[in-house]
């Protein structure tokens, strides 16, 4: 403790004898020469006699006085001195209000790194404590679901309970990236590891014409992949007359009441043009 008088630590000559009133300081001292006192600061002093001798002795306290008035919201403090070196203790004068808490709030912080929980009385009192998140879980696959926890590091007060936040994080799906093997056919590879690395038929939209074709020059004519984009392309033979072949095909033959018919197909090389005649 510290002393409550500037003359602390010099040693007093006197024998201190003082009143204080029922509360507050001390207010009055009355002194005669007797002999030396030195605090220790230990609740002891030592006592120095005018033959040069020295002893160590307890100190001879006062009554306790109160310094500081307790309130509803605030402990008090009292103190008592010793009647010769002066030397003084104090003690906690605890406020006559017990708290009565409402239940506990909790609130997260907006990156959920914190969770804040705070519980008030209704004096007006608040009691709030913090504390860090610690974060697990499972990830998403491209057919089951993963899940993210929060979950705070036990608080000191008692009062507040550990929380927990989990959530749930979707199914990816399979996302497919294709890559042509310029046959005809292209492999499909799930971008998410999931394992799924296979061969398959190109799809490939309809035919576009890019070129027309005319009787003396081929045309042209595209077609896409819609996954791998492989592009395929066809020409579009010369325009050109069918003939007739030498050798008719009999389709239908006649009856009385109907005509017959017959057919031949056009003899231009790569043509498949049938000619029908009835």
């Amino acid at each position: 403790m510290r002393a409550l008088f500037p003359c602390w630590g010099l040693r007093i000559f006197a024998f201190t004898i003082f009143t204080v009133p029922e509360k507050g300081n001390i207010t009055e001292f009355k002194t005669k020469k007797i002999t030396e006192y030195e605090s220790l600061e230990n609740g002891t002093h030592n006592v120095f006699y005018e033959n040069g001798n020295k002893t160590i002795e307890d100190c001879d306290f006062g009554e306790w006085v109160i310094r500081t008035e307790p309130s509803v919201n605030k402990d008090g403090i009292e103190i008592r001195v010793c009647k010769k070196c002066l030397y003084f203790e104090e003690r906690i004068i605890e406020a006559p209000h017990t708290h009565v808490f409402d239940a506990p709030e909790y609130k997260w912080a907006e990156d959920k790194t914190t969770v804040t929980a705070s519980m008030k009385c209704e004096c007006g009192y608040k009691e709030e404590e913090t504390q860090k998140v610690i974060e697990s879980g499972t990830g998403a696959t491209c057919t089951e679901k993963g899940y993210r926890q929060y979950e705070t590091f036990p608080f000191n007060n008692p009062n507040f309970e550990i929380q927990v936040v989990k959530e749930e994080i979707s199914e990816l799906g399979h996302q497919y990236i294709y890559t042509s093997n310029e046959d005809g056919t292209h492999k499909k590879e799930c971008v998410n590891n999931c394992g799924i690395n296979e061969i398959s038929n190109c799809n490939f939209d309809e035919w576009e014409t890019i070129k027309e074709a005319t009787e003396k020059e081929v045309g042209l004519k595209r077609s896409v992949c819609e996954e791998c984009k492989e592009v395929r392309e066809q020409e579009i033979p010369v325009i050109h007359e069918h003939y007739n072949r030498n050798s008719w095909t009999d389709i239908q033959a006649p009856t009385c009441t109907e005509k017959g018919s017959k057919g031949t197909y056009c003899e231009v090389t790569g043509c498949d043009v049938l000619i029908i005649e009835v």
